[in-house]
């Protein structure tokens, strides 16, 4: 199976990605992947290969520039059709998948740090996934929510847990370290704005709150988290066990 096509960014990505992983696992094929070239070197399988496949290989060639060639001469070929995919394929092979998306040492240490700093804060931690920037066209804007709706969020999540200190770690497209003071009266630590570290931050939270973004939902699934999907700033927090 070759994968040449760019479906979104990171999170559909490695969903799609995924998908026929799991299928390979099933099947016994291998799987090519030359769209996962900007994020292959933040994983510890695919940094060291320079096809990213599945089952993982090692490479000789040297990475970078040679990736992007590689994928540019590669469009217009046969692409997998994930027609007959389903989710239940990713569950049954949960395991696996997570040990493929391993993510490099240095990311891992710097998670680590992170979420030892935002524990310390408070007795549950929640990830709350911050999506602007693209989102503001994305479906006309429908999931573009404010500070305020999500500061509301935020009072809502610390009722539901009445008597428990709750802090929270925000990850986000934006950068709000310069303001602050948005989220006053709430116990904030800012995730590393990084694209994968805020990623795998919000895997190692006790809860995720977030708009529909496959990005916060690889998070949930990765890390097994509870996570609450805000489809509509009026509806009350209910946490589904995970993703998928």
């Amino acid at each position: 199976m070759i994968i040449n096509k760019k479906v979104g960014q990171l999170g559909n990505r490695i969903f799609y990605f995924a998908h026929c992983i799991a299928t390979a696992i099933e099947t016994g094929d291998t799987v090519c992947n030359l769209a996962f070239d900007e994020y292959a070197k933040y994983f510890k399988t695919t940094g060291n290969d320079l096809f990213c496949r599945y089952p993982p290989k090692r490479s000789i060639y040297p990475f970078g520039l040679l990736r992007k060639i590689l994928y540019y001469f590669s469009r217009g070929t046969n692409k997998f059709n994930l027609e007959d995919i389903n989710d239940a394929l990713i569950q049954k092979h949960s395991d696996e998948i997570k040990r493929y998306f391993e993510p490099v040492d240095s990311i891992q240490t710097n998670v680590k740090r992170l979420i030892d700093k935002s524990r310390k804060q408070g007795d549950i931690l929640i990830g709350l996934h911050i999506r602007r920037g693209d989102y503001k066209k994305y479906c006309g804007g429908k999931y573009y929510y404010s500070i305020k709706d999500y500061t509301t969020k935020m009072h809502d999540a610390e009722r539901l847990f009445n008597g428990k200190r709750v802090s929270f770690l925000i990850c986000s497209n934006n950068i709000w370290r310069s303001n602050g003071n948005l989220f006053d009266g709430h116990s904030i630590t800012f995730g590393t704005h990084h694209l994968v570290e805020d990623m795998y931050s919000l895997a190692q939270c006790d809860y995720i709150i977030g708009p529909p973004s496959t990005y916060s939902m690889w998070a949930s699934f990765y890390g097994n988290v509870p996570i609450y999907i805000i489809k509509n700033i009026k509806d009350n927090i209910i946490f589904q066990s995970r993703a998928l």
